[in-house]
């Protein structure tokens, strides 16, 4: 709801495209959605008469910036150089059981710890 409380703050127009949103039913829509779209539908119609609420708009400026603040993370972003793989052979690529067969063959197994 924060969300669409800054984007009605920011254009008063967006009351009425999500009151539209709310009071369609697509075809196949799962009843459980449609009753959050209705509860969302009467949240925002009260917004047409009594203004969009400042407190939640405040509330979000407040959550914002720790929802999309730099993480510090232990993960190297430069990538490690792997080794071209070869090609298949042409008769690989025929029957789906040749197929395996070149992956399978390709595959190898490192160990994880140096036992």
């Amino acid at each position: 709801m924060l969300f669409l409380v800054k984007a009605c703050h920011m254009d008063q127009s967006n009351i009425d495209k999500i009151l539209s949103w709310a009071e369609k039913k697509e075809g196949k829509e799962h009843a459980a959605f449609t009753k959050v779209k209705r509860s969302i539908g009467k949240k925002v119609a009260k917004w047409k008469t009594d203004g969009v609420p400042v407190k939640s708009l405040r509330s979000l400026e407040t959550v914002l910036p720790t929802i999309t603040r730099d993480r510090d993370t232990q993960v190297c972003t430069q990538g490690f150089a792997m080794p071209q793989l070869p090609m298949a052979d042409d008769e690989a690529r025929g029957s789906p059981a040749n197929q395996v067969q070149a992956a399978l063959a390709g595959m190898t197994v490192k160990p994880v710890s140096p036992r």
